[in-house]
């Protein structure tokens, strides 16, 4: 939220009270830490982003101190301070001003000063329910701020991979999500796939193919009726791009390979 002129304050007053009341109803404990925060720390700590965005300044004494760019490193220092061993569980919440400079100009979309709400859970036992406890938390407090539309953005690989298993896609769907995460351009090129309700072949002649091969009866009215025996699969190391079957030729996964393998070279 930008920071206003005074016809708005009391209104964003208003909301910051009623994002807190719901924060402290949930069991987090309401905290302001300083405005003014060691610059060391962010400039340490935080991603380049925000760390080339970050006021800072020498005060009288000689110490580089920064205008706080985000909440959760005050919040987490305070933490520190209350629980130096990090031992104890702990929920915060917060509502307040934050400060970035704009490479591009102020705006009303990207502001130089503006509000930041959050909530910080320390220590839970269970570290995916306490995930799971703050995403719908959260989802709650922007549905109560009037926010209908809203994305959701995850920084933790695990809940992708929880996302992908609980989808109820075939084995083959799943590898290839998580394979082709890191590739942007395939991975949307899948997901475009997949939301035209496209689905794997499994009782297509490759899926009667695999069954043969692996000694079972295939479903697929004409396909091979008994097991190939002399079809023999060759399985490489995962770690390995390129591995050598017995008769010399280089194979990669698909795993089986009817007959002969084909020969690959590398220059």
């Amino acid at each position: 939220m930008a920071a206003e002129s005074a016809q708005n304050f009391e209104a964003l007053e208003a909301q910051a009270r009623a994002l807190l009341d719901l924060f402290a109803r949930a069991g987090y404990e309401p905290v302001a830490p300083s405005v003014l925060q060691p610059a060391g720390v962010f400039l340490d700590q935080i991603g380049e982003q925000v760390r080339g965005r970050t006021y800072v300044f020498t005060d009288l004494a000689g110490e580089e101190l920064c205008l706080r760019p985000d909440l959760t490193v005050p919040v987490s220092r305070l933490y520190l301070e209350r629980h130096p061993e990090a031992d104890r569980a702990a929920r915060y919440c917060y509502n307040g001003p934050a400060f970035r400079f704009q490479p591009l100009g102020q705006s009303r979309t990207h502001p130089r000063e503006f509000r930041q709400a959050g909530i910080e859970c320390f220590g839970a036992p269970d570290k995916e329910s306490a995930d799971v406890e703050v995403v719908l938390l959260a989802v709650e407090a922007v549905r109560s701020a009037g926010l209908r539309e809203f994305w959701l953005r995850f920084g933790d690989i695990a809940l992708f991979y929880a996302l992908v298993d609980a989808l109820g896609l075939p084995e083959r769907w799943r590898l290839k999500l998580r394979h082709y995460f890191w590739r942007p351009p395939v991975f949307h090129n899948l997901l475009d796939r997949l939301a035209k309700g496209e689905r794997p072949d499994g009782d297509g002649p490759a899926s009667a193919l695999a069954a043969t091969l692996a000694g079972e009866r295939p479903s697929v009215p004409g396909s091979w009726s008994r097991p190939i025996s002399r079809h023999k699969a060759f399985r490489s190391p995962a770690t390995a791009p390129w591995a050598r079957s017995p008769s010399g030729c280089l194979t990669t996964p698909p795993i089986f390979a009817p007959t002969r393998c084909r020969k690959r070279w590398r220059r």
